[in-house]
């Protein structure tokens, strides 16, 4: 059984801006945004989580774990020029599934598998990492992978969707 209190797993927080200069006009969230005026644009999304796993099964080379996680998701997007700011950020719980997996090759080398999601109708949060692990050292491991975040509400007022790609390398030493 593991118990832990985590920020999300590998990448903490999510924060994207990008500036630039749209050739037309842009209503956003009730405001409508000049075209060829300098504009910044946001996306956030932090999120924290209390997860709780239970291994079903647990032997020296395989690990297998179902259980449920309690996000905190810090989201929202801006935008914003010289003459206006319009932001719509929120703070919101998420319960989640959670499915873990290790596979120990060696005594070296091993592949561990963590997914989290949920789907209803009007929305979905999943969060998936295939991750490989080196053993250098009794106390130092690296660790190289994917990870997949992709989610959104389809809401009545906000419709909001996005996918995010990341590759990812640690290395961790334990004293």
């Amino acid at each position: 059984m593991i118990f832990r209190l985590q920020q999300a797993h590998f990448l903490d927080f999510v924060k994207i801006v990008v500036n630039g200069i749209i050739d037309r006009d842009i209503l956003f969230d009730g405001k409508n945004f000049i075209a060829n005026l300098p504009l910044e644009a946001v996306y956030k999304f932090n999120s924290y989580r209390f997860t709780y796993n239970r291994r079903i099964i647990s032997n020296n080379k395989f690990k297998f774990g179902l259980g449920f996680s309690a996000k905190i998701r810090d989201a929202g997007t801006s935008l914003k020029n010289k003459e206006l700011l319009s932001e719509n950020f929120s703070i919101g719980f998420v319960p989640l599934v959670n499915v873990l997996a290790n596979w120990d090759i060696s005594q070296k080398m091993g592949v561990e598998f963590l997914g989290e999601g949920i789907v209803a109708s009007k929305g979905r949060a999943i969060d998936l990492s295939l991750s490989g692990k080196y053993n250098f050292t009794k106390n130092m491991q690296g660790n190289f992978g994917y990870r997949l975040l992709e989610g959104g509400a389809d809401g009545t007022n906000r419709y909001n969707f996005i996918q995010l790609h990341f590759a990812f390398a640690s290395l961790k030493f334990s004293f």
